[in-house]
Formats: structure tokens, sequence, C-alpha cells
């Protein structure tokens, strides 16, 4: 049967390793191997659990020298064999004096089972003799340190009374209190220095010696004494307990030398303590009491209680129930059931009425606390009860007053100059969200004022001359900015010092809406009738091209001509619909929102585009046999395409492809998760690809800021892509770009598809997303993001994957894992090494490398020149969970 070994092996080559191990197994071990080559990895593997360490004598970062090293620093006896195939026999003479366990030469491993059970055996043996030695010392280190934690003098005595060991107290008050007698240390007979300290000393010692012989004789189980030991300049108490060891053996005597001086003392102070409270409680105005919870009477109740309930306190220790027949009836339920629950908790703090035998009616505050056992229980209760009956008609009064305030609609509150906020009305708790209690001491500065400078201004203001008035920005407590108009006043002490300041705050933020709204409708007014006359003067000019184009039609034959005739009539019309829509935002009314089919619209652009663009931009239109149709406004979804369309042809001075398509697109969790603002669901997909001059990276994030553009003066105003964002986004749906310097751009346009239309289009889960069989995957992307997404999405269908950020790691990658990569997906624009670069690599590394080319710029150019690299298949970007599971699916079809 294998004996199991746990073993640590510092070598750097992995063949000399297994012959280590080999060796082992030969030798009858079943060894759980670890092996490291630097000292990093030894020190960390040093907190596992180990038997033995092997170690190579010389290695490229490391030696067995500095292991052994290491091992000796951090405490631990694991046995060290050192294995080499060059040691010398006096350099493992010296490793050995340094604590090496053995050595053995690499071409001799026969013994090296042989040396390692004599290393185990050796540590143990080494282990159980340390742990008994060490079992041994601690059991009288213990009772060393027990005896000296203790601040009794502790002595212990033979049979014959002399001292065999003392504690550290025992020590310094042999020491400190030569006045006793002779230094009573070990070896000294304790029974020969009491007798002989008899008269000279103290009488008691005589006493002592006898109280120690009738315990060692058996008479007595143990014996005490306590006694005074005052000197000139101060008084002393002490207490000797004498008692005898039981059990076998010689007779064993301990005596207990303890100094009670502080007990004494604090014995008188609390005599003198206590007559001070009984001269205290008897003369103040505030009743004092004391109860015992278990026998449910008054222990204690002070004189006053005679003054303020008008009843003796001999009633009351007598029948303490008193008390409770002194309560006003209307507070007598309430105050019961707060004393029954002080009984439970220990602490209670009330206010109630008490009616005199005179019939006259005082209020009282009375106010208990717990005092508890040893045990931590409650058993006693202390309380003070005053009389407050001048404070609580003054408190009614005060509050009677501040009800008046709080029924001012004004956010009233009081602010001391040093002290925060004295006072806070209700309707400034409901004005700014706070409770009186939450503001309370606060600096109104901390929570109200985001503009310090404001309000450093307007306090200063008071300073100076007594009051300020105006507006001011605030904020609640919920965050929202509100504007108030503020009367503060500065109110003065007695002696004249400012002391506070009184603020009345109105909230005008409405007003000040109302007054802005005004200001806007008006201005909106003017807007709409200058749009109402620009729009009936274009009516006007628009009437008579619309009604001219149905003569020219009879009139002419020509089908160019009315080609031509129907592109005027269609910008006519969407002329009149773009002064409709003036009107509409000029009168507040929103775009008339109804189900399109972008076929027609990317129809009616088509025509425009040929009739207008120049001839050297070629128009291509593609779309999907089944698309969706979506909700939104036909105008702003022109204005959309249209913008896009006069975007890529500024891109193309030389001519080039404008190709526009549409398609449906099924956003997935993956997609959406590497595509801002979109969300899963269904979509109504616009591109709009150019073969242009592209856009620079540093531009790409500000092409949608309103008013900014490249064009030259006069060319542009930097609004069309905002106002393209804005429709979009408006509509729900999303949009994306793509760009490459000098290979063109694609605009993304995605519309939320109608619910309920088209559902037939819906594929089952399993045909949308084919699994893979575990293939490995090599994802080539610097984007972060997409290689997350992309590889969580390959992993959850049955796909291995690596990712790399460059084309550089990528090949690196490759190499390493060249049998195993079964197909490699690879972003065309990437930096360090583009996309272009790594596929050439790639094909040079293994030419039947699988690869597909992924690309944001959609654009013919970009797949033919995909395709003229060798790879396998051409993905345009983002792609969806089904996109890319489909690609390798096709790629990989045929193999394993």
């Amino acid at each position: 049967m294998s004996e199991p070994l746990n073993v640590l092996l510092l070598e750097d080559e992995p063949n000399d390793a297994e012959l280590v191990l080999r060796a082992l197994r030969q030798a009858g071990f079943e060894a759980a191997f670890q092996r490291v080559d630097t000292a990093h990895e030894f020190e960390q593997r040093l907190k596992s659990e180990l038997d033995v360490i092997l170690s190579d004598f010389d290695m490229p970062s490391f030696s067995a020298p500095q292991a052994l090293e290491i091992l000796k620093r951090s405490g631990m006896d694991i046995p060290f064999i050192i294995i080499s195939g060059t040691i010398g026999e006096d350099v493992a003479v010296e490793m050995m004096r340094k604590g090496a366990t053995d050595y053995l030469l690499k071409d001799r491993l026969g013994r090296l089972g042989i040396s390692v059970r004599q290393a185990l055996e050796q540590g143990r043996w080494r282990k159980e003799r340390n742990k008994a030695a060490e079992v041994l010392m601690e059991s009288k280190r213990f009772l060393q340190s027990t005896l000296n934690a203790l601040t009794s003098h502790i002595a212990i005595l033979d049979e014959q009374g002399t001292i065999i060991e003392v504690n550290a107290a025992w020590s310094r008050f042999a020491r400190e209190n030569d006045f006793r007698g002779p230094s009573r240390g070990v070896g000294d007979n304790y029974l020969a220095l009491c007798d002989s300290s008899v008269g000279k000393y103290s009488d008691e010692a005589a006493s002592v010696a006898a109280g120690i012989r009738a315990v060692m004789s058996g008479e007595r189980r143990e014996f005490q004494l306590e006694y005074p030991c005052h000197s000139p300049l101060e008084k002393r108490w002490f207490v000797v307990r004498v008692t005898q060891f039981s059990g076998v053996g010689p007779v064993r005597v301990v005596v207990a030398h303890e100094n009670i001086t502080e007990r004494k003392l604090a014995e008188e102070a609390l005599r003198e303590s206590e007559e001070r409270f009984r001269q205290i409680a008897e003369n103040i105005q505030e009743v004092f009491w004391i109860s015992d919870i278990e026998k449910e009477k008054v222990l204690y109740i002070s004189p006053a209680y005679e003054h303020i309930w008008g009843r003796s306190c001999d009633s009351l220790l007598k029948a303490p129930r008193n008390w409770l027949e002194a309560i006003h009836p209307d507070d007598r339920d309430r105050v019961q059931h707060a004393a029954s629950t002080r009984q439970r908790i220990g602490a209670y703090d009330e206010e109630y009425r008490i009616l005199r035998p005179d019939g006259t009616l005082r209020w009282v505050r009375d106010r208990a606390f717990p005092v508890c056992n040893a045990a931590g229980k409650v058993y006693r209760i202390v309380g003070v009860a005053q009389d407050i009956t001048e404070h609580k008609n003054a408190r009614d009064r005060l509050h009677e007053q501040a009800s008046l305030l709080d029924k001012a609609r004004d956010a009233i509150l009081v602010r001391h100059l040093e002290h925060g906020i004295t006072y806070w009305n209700k309707s400034a708790e409901m004005l700014y969200g706070w409770t009186m209690e939450e503001v309370r001491g606060r600096q109104a500065a901390d929570f109200l004022y985001r503009d310090q400078a404001a309000y450093q201004q307007a306090v200063g203001a008071v300073l100076a001359q007594g009051e300020w008035s105006g507006e001011i920005q605030q904020i609640t407590k919920s965050g929202d900015a509100i504007l108030v108009e503020g009367r503060w006043t500065l109110v003065r002490d007695e002696a004249g010092r400012p002391q506070a300041v009184l603020a009345i705050n109105s909230d005008v933020t409405e007003k000040k809406k109302m007054e802005q709204q005004f200001l806007r409708a008006q201005r909106m007014e003017s807007i709409g009738t200058l749009a109402g006359g620009i729009a009936h003067d274009l009516n006007n000019v628009l009437a008579p091209i619309l009604m001219s184009i149905d003569l020219l039609r009879l009139t002419s034959r020509d089908e160019r001509a009315k080609e031509v005739l129907s592109t005027i009539e269609t910008s006519a019309r969407r002329g009149a619909d773009m002064v409709q829509q003036i009107l509409s935002f000029a009168r507040g009314v929103e775009g008339r929102r109804m189900l399109i089919n972008i076929r027609t619209i990317i129809e009616d652009v088509q025509h425009l585009v040929q009739d207008t663009f120049p001839k050297d931009i070629r128009f291509q239109a593609e779309f999907d046999a089944d698309l969706p149709l979506f909700s939104g406004d036909h105008t702003q979804v022109h204005q959309v395409l249209l913008n896009l369309c006069v975007n890529a042809r500024d891109a193309m001075p030389k001519g080039g492809t404008l190709r526009v398509s549409a398609a449906s697109l099924e956003v997935d969790s993956n997609y959406a998760s590497m595509t801002q603002d979109s969300k899963p669901g269904r979509y109504v997909m616009i591109k709009v690809t150019d073969t242009g001059v592209g856009i620079p990276q540093n531009l790409l994030e500000r092409i949608f800021d309103p008013f900014f553009t490249t064009k030259d003066l006069g060319k542009g105003t930097g609004l069309g892509l905002s106002t393209v964002l804005a429709i979009v986004k408006s509509h729900g749906g999303f949009l994306n770009v793509y760009s490459e310097p000098g290979n063109g751009t694609t605009f993304t346009a995605c519309f939320p598809a109608a619910e309920g239309l088209n559902e037939g289009l819906a594929e089952t889960p399993d045909e949308k997303h084919p699994r893979g069989n575990g293939e490995l995957v090599l994802i080539v992307d610097d984007e972060a993001a997409v290689r997350t997404i992309t590889q969580q999405t390959l992993e959850s269908f049955g796909y291995r994957v690596l990712t790399a950020s460059d084309g550089t790691e990528a090949v690196a990658l490759y190499s390493m894992h060249r049998g195993d990569v079964a197909a490699v997906v690879t972003d065309m624009m990437m930096p360090v090494m583009g996309g272009q670069v790594t596929i050439q690599v790639l094909k040079r590394l293994d030419p039947d490398v699988k690869i597909i080319a992924a690309s944001g710029l959609s654009s013919e150019s970009s797949s033919t020149r995909a395709e003229s690299l060798g790879v396998d298949l051409f993905l345009p970007k983002p792609f969806t969970a089904q996109t890319i599971l489909a690609a390798l699916k096709e790629v990989l079809r045929g193999q394993s």
C-alpha cells in the first residue's frame, strides 16, 4: 500500500522533476507533488501542509542555500534534502551544517526513499520530544504566571514551615516592608520568623504561627486573620489566609497575605458618602427615591416628597400604592403602564399630574434609572421627581404661541449665530422636508444652500444693516432646488448684542416658473405668428408648382421627364410637410405618428439622390424580404435618411458608393450590452454606408454635438447629426456610427418594430442559436467590452475561447495553441497590428486557419478587401449572438 507524502520540489527542469517523482513512487510513496523554481513561489507554498522539501542545488533564479535560509527564518521544522548533479562533498557537508537533512546525487536516486523515510522518522522523533518538553515547560510557566498574576502575596511552605516558593507579589512586599521583620524569602523558615516577631512587630504574629501549625496538623482545614498595621504616615490593613494542599505526598501549606487597605478605606468612604447623601437628599427640592423590584416596596423617599405631594413619607413607605392613588385619574393608566414597563427595562421618564390632599393640582417629572446586581439583573430602581408646574405652564404658553406661527403659510425659522437652528415651524417642514428634530442645532449653511457665497453675502447684510430681503436659491431634503423670497431680521439680546436671525421665507419657485412660461408663451406666439406668415407665403409658392405638375404630365410623353416631374412633386410635397412641421413646432403640437414602411421612404430618398446628387455617386438600396413596420413621424424619419445621405455625399467629393439598407434586427442581451441606449427586442435597422474619407477617431465623440461641424463657413450649421440623434431617440431607438479614415463610414439607425406585426419572422431559440462542440475560438478585438461579451456568448453555447487585444497578442496566442484553435474572429481595425496584417501573418503560420473578419464598416469595399485576404467569412458589426454563432457554424461545418 502506498504511503502518502506531501512534497515541495525546487526544480527548474521538468524532466528531472519527473525522475524524482518516479523514484518516490518506486520507494512506495504516493506523492502529492508541488514544483516551484522561484523564491516567491517557495515562500507561498511553505504555508501549505508539507512532509519534506526536495531541492536542486542551483537554479537560474534560485538556489538551495537561499531556500534553506528562507525555511530557517520561517521557523518551520520540515526535512530539507538536496538533490544535485554537481554538488561536491565539501559543499554538501557545509549545507548539512547549515540545517539540511541529507543530500543526494541525481544519478543515485535509488536511495531517495531511504533518505526520505529517515528524515520523516527523525522529524517525528524531534516533534514528539519537543512537544513533551514544551508541555512540561508550559505547565511550569502557567503555574508561575498564575501565581505572579495574583495580587495577593503567596508563599508555599513545606511540613517544617520553610518557604519553598513565592510569587512576585510576595517578593515585592518583603522588599518594600522591612519594618515587618527579616526578609521572608525562599529558604527562610516562616514559622521561626513569626515566633521571633512576637512583641517586636505585631502580636498577631503568634496567632498566625498557631494557625499555620493547626492547618499543618490537620486540626483545621483553613485559617484566616484580619489585622491593622498602621504606621505614623499611613493606615493599612492586612488579611492572612492559610490552607493545605490536598492529595498524596508531603504536607504543603499555602500562605496568602493580602493588603486590604483599599477595601477598608472604601468602606470608610462609603460610610462618609452615605452620610453626605443623606444630608443632600434631605435638603434638595427634588424628590429622591429608591424602590425594591422584587419586594415591590419603597426603600427610601426624601423629605421633599412631603412638600410637593403634601403627604408624609411614612405613608408611602408603609403603603407604596399611595403614590399611584395621588396621580390624576386621566394620567393614572398611562403612568401605571410606564411603571410596569420600568420593572422590565428599569428606566422611564414621565410627566404627569398629581392631586394634593388640599385639592391643588401639580405637574411633576418623574425619572427612573436601573441598578443591577453582579449578575447584571435589575434589582433596584432609583428615581428623581421634580415639580415642573411653573415650567409646564410657561411651556404651554410657548406652544400656544408656536402653534400660531405654525399656521403661517411662510417658512419661519430662527438661527442662533453660533448654535444653529433653534426654531423651525410646520410650514418650514412642508417646504424643505426636514422636521424640527432633524434640523435642531444644525447650521443652515450645511444643508440649505449650494451657493455659499450668496448665503454669506445675505448674512453679512443682516449683521451690518439689521435686516435683509431678496430672492435666494435653496435646496430641499430631496435635493430639489427652490427659489425663496426671504425677509431676515437680526434679533438682539437685552444688552444689544446680536443673538439670532429670524427668517421668514416664501417659496416663489412656481411663481417664477409661471413668469418664465408666460414670457416663453409670448415668444412662441410671436414665432407662431411669424411661422404662420412664412407658411402662407411658402404654400403660395408651392401650390402653383404642385398644380402645374399635373398639367405637365398631360402634355409630356417622355418617361424621363415624367420621372423628373415625380421627383419635383415629391420634393414639393415634402416641403409642404416641412412647413406643417414648423407650424406644429411653433404652436406646440407634437408630430403625427403612424405605421411606417421604411421601404417607401428609402425609395423616395433614392429618387431624390439620383436626381440631385453628383453622377459619380452610385446609390444602392437593399431590403429584407419581410421588413416589419414601426411607429413614427413620416417627415422626421425622412429627414433622418436625407441628413445622413447628404453627409455621405459630402464625404465623397470624388465620388463613390452610397448604400442604404433596411433589415429586421432582433437585439438580444449580448447585443444590448455592447450597444449604448439599446434594449432587447425587435428593431427595424437602417444602415447608410459611404465609401468616403471617413471620420478621424478624435472627432467621432463630437460629431453629435450641436453646432459642431468640420465644414467651411457657410457650408454647414452642425445641426444635422444632432437632429438625427434627437429624432431616433425620440422614437425609442438608438444610433451607431463606425468609421475608418480612408475607408468610409456607416451610420446605423434602429427603430423599435411595431408589436404584434410580422410575428412569423421569429425563429425558435434552437434554430437561432446553434451550439458548438468544445471548439477553441480565438477572439481578436481592441474593445474590451466586445471581447468580453463575445467570449461570454460563445462559452455559453459550447465553445472554448481565447482573447487577444491586438494582432501581436493574437499571433503569440495562436502560435502557443496552434493545434487547438479551430477558428479566429478578428476585427479589421486595431492599434499596434491591424486586422489585415494579422490575417496575413496567421495565414503564413497556417494556410488552413479558419478566419472570420469583422468590421463596423459594412461597405462593399470592406467585404471585398477581407475576402481578398483569404478569410472564410465577413461579419458586419455590431453582431448579435445568433449572427456570430451562425457564422461559426458555417465556417466550422464538417469539423469535429
